[in-house]
């Protein structure tokens, strides 16, 4: 399956969270809206990260806890962006990051 695809049905709204909400506000914002990953952002709007189904679990299953703690200590930093900083590549009409594809010429490691 192509992200066109996905996007054409899914929508091209990227959904954000910061990073000092709940893990269970993040998980309330996964089921609202049908998705299995939410980009974390700072108060600038700057990617800081992504938090998936996949960190709540892991973090889940050695704390029971975790539902109540910040995003920021369970999403994943290490997230590739476009090199150009803008939120779109030339080569697509959404975000390269959300593509997650080695066909965007220009992506960097980093926030």
């Amino acid at each position: 399956m192509k992200v066109r695809n996905i996007l054409a049905t899914k929508g091209g709204r990227v959904i954000t969270i910061p990073p000092e909400e709940t893990v269970r506000q993040a998980v309330a914002l996964l089921v609202s809206h049908r998705i299995g990953a939410v980009v974390v952002a700072d108060a600038d709007g700057r990617l800081v990260g992504i938090l998936s189904e996949r960190d709540v679990m892991r973090a889940a299953a050695d704390d029971e806890g975790v539902f109540g703690r910040p995003v920021g200590d369970i999403m994943t930093r290490d997230v590739y962006r476009p090199a150009c900083r803008r939120m779109t590549c030339w080569r697509w009409p959404t975000p390269c990051w959300k593509s997650v594809s080695a066909t965007c010429p220009s992506l960097t490691k980093g926030g």
